[in-house]
Formats: C-alpha cells, sequence, structure tokens
C-alpha cells in the first residue's frame, strides 16, 4: 500500500483527537500548533482534506453529537449536554442547534428528531436521484432489495460487553453511496494483496453517529481491519471502544442497523443508546459466507 502522505497523517490524527474531545476548547491557532503547522497553511491543508474549515469541522461534530445525546439522554438537562459537548453557552447551543436541524433543542426532545429524519431522507433521494450513473442505479437497487427482505431482528439482538480492540484503518470524509463503497473494495483489495489482511481477517467499520441525522455529504466513517500494533504503511491505528454494546450476528441474512434502531432499541425500557463511543460493523467472508456483526453502544436508561 501506498504510505500516507505526511500532511494527511497529521490531519487524519488531528480529527480523532477533536473527535475525543469534543467538550475542550479549540481555535485554529491551537490546531494548527498541534499539528505542526502556521495557521494559514493549517487552514489550507485541513481544508484540502477534510472539506471544510477546521472549526466548521468542530462545530457539525459538536451539533451531530449532541442531537443523538438529546434524544436519547432524556434525564440530562440540556445545558449539561450543550457544555459536555462543547458549547459555551445555552444561548449559543440553542442558536447553533437551530440553524443546523432547523428544530430547537426542547422540540427535538419532544420527537421533532422525526421529522428530520424524513427530511434527510428526502434529501439523500435528491442526491441518487440527481446521479446518472450505473454504479449508483445499482446501489439504489441493492438498497430497495435489502429494505424488501425485513424481518425483525429484536429476537436474535444480544447484550455483549466488549473489550476494546485495535484497529488500522482509513478515514473518509463526506463519502457515501457508491463512491464509499469503491473506497472500502479498494482499501480491502489492498490490503489482501499487500499481505496486511490474513486469510481470516475481520473487516471493521466505525460510524460515529446515526446516519439518519448525518446528511451524508458530511458522513465521517473509519474502515479497516480488526488488528494490534504499528500500523502498516497507509493506514493509522485506533482503538475501537469497549463497553456494552447490543449486538447482531447474521450469516448470509440481510440485516441494517436502522432495524436494530426500530425493532430492539425503540421497545427498550432498560437500555439506550449511548451515543458517546461509535457505532461498529464488522464482517468476514468465510466458506459459509459472509458473516456480519452489528454493535449499537448502550448504556442503562
Amino acid at each position: 500500500m501506498e504510505p500516507l502522505d505526511h500532511r494527511m497523517s497529521r490531519i487524519l490524527q488531528l480529527t480523532n483527537y477533536l473527535d475525543h474531545n469534543l467538550s475542550s476548547s479549540v481555535s485554529v491557532n491551537t490546531l494548527a500548533a498541534q499539528a505542526c503547522y502556521s495557521p494559514f497553511h493549517f487552514e489550507r491543508v485541513f481544508g484540502d482534506a477534510v472539506g471544510t474549515t477546521p472549526m466548521d469541522y468542530v462545530r457539525q461534530r459538536r451539533l451531530q453529537r449532541v442531537a443523538l445525546r438529546v434524544r436519547y439522554e432524556s434525564k440530562t438537562s440540556l445545558l449539561q449536554l450543550a457544555h459536555e459537548c462543547g458549547f459555551a453557552s445555552n444561548a449559543s447551543f440553542s442558536r447553533s442547534f437551530r440553524q443546523q436541524f432547523g428544530f430547537s433543542p426542547s422540540d427535538w426532545r419532544r420527537g421533532a428528531w422525526r421529522d428530520y429524519l424524513q427530511q434527510n431522507l428526502q434529501h439523500m433521494r435528491e442526491l441518487e436521484a440527481a446521479d446518472p450513473s450505473p454504479e449508483m442505479k445499482e446501489y439504489v437497487e441493492h438498497w430497495a432489495g435489502l429494505r424488501s427482505q425485513y424481518w425483525d431482528v429484536s429476537s436474535r439482538v444480544q447484550i455483549r460487553r466488549l473489550a476494546p480492540c485495535g484497529m488500522w484503518y482509513q478515514r473518509f470524509f463526506g463519502q457515501w453511496g457508491p463512491a464509499l463503497n469503491r473506497q472500502v473494495e479498494d482499501l480491502i483489495v489492498a490490503c489482501l494483496r499487500s499481505g496486511i489482511a490474513g486469510d481470516n481477517f475481520w473487516g471493521c467499520g466505525l460510524s460515529p453517529e446515526d446516519s439518519g441525522i448525518v446528511r451524508p455529504e458530511d458522513s465521517v466513517n473509519d474502515v479497516g481491519l480488526l488488528a494490534e500494533g504499528p500500523p502498516p504503511p497507509g493506514l493509522l491505528a485506533r482503538q475501537v471502544p469497549g463497553g456494552v454494546y447490543a449486538m447482531l450476528e447474521t450469516c448470509n441474512e440481510p440485516v441494517t442497523m436502522q432495524w436494530m434502531h426500530e425493532d430492539w432499541l425503540e421497545r427498550q425500557s432498560v437500555w439506550t443508546a449511548d451515543m458517546c463511543r461509535p457505532y461498529i460493523s464488522q464482517w468476514r467472508c468465510s466458506a459459509e459466507g459472509v458473516r456480519v456483526r452489528l454493535f449499537l453502544p448502550i448504556r442503562p436508561v
């Protein structure tokens, strides 16, 4: 595999740091110093790598995180959630939240997130319709076929406590649909050809937020394989967070994380989502077929 450009590597490591420190106060100058750039060059290099400015990235990630916590942490005050997600005041939090989602935090908690889910779904359909390529057509047909094979997954969901483990990965900003699929396929093929991935490797994907509230062009995904130790050239290393998860394991069966939400999580009185940890998808190809494990982070209500 081709080694990562040193500039890209530093920016990727910085975004990983930001994702784990959203409550911390940051500025362009402090971030530039951490990445070993002047503020001017830092903003340019960051924009080339991520597609947005550093402070817009931080703001967007904070809003995505707090939106999910407002939805699921009904016993925690909005002021506390705003503070824990890096907002200096309730006024700035409420203003930024409404600008991003079109609803106040209070209305969101009372159920307005469902309206936003529908708006985001319509936005995705418009993006799909605007792309006439055969790859997009195949992508749309694949998901339509998957939805037609829906089954109630609730009886198969199990509670598991995972230990933290290592992962070698690449991070994809704003990639979705066929473009993301191509990137992931190219990555896995490169890992196999180079010998980085063994015959029985587990592929792994981490999504920090529910795709239902994140516009496709704003998505952030880490994709790679489970592995320990220093990463080979072309990949970064990180920890897959441990803790309690709802797990669904399948083999050659259609499944989506959305079904876990609708069939299991929404019916829960004991567990709720823990949006301080990412969604985890794992997969392995074997003689029996494709095994898939989906992990939804949870905590007691």
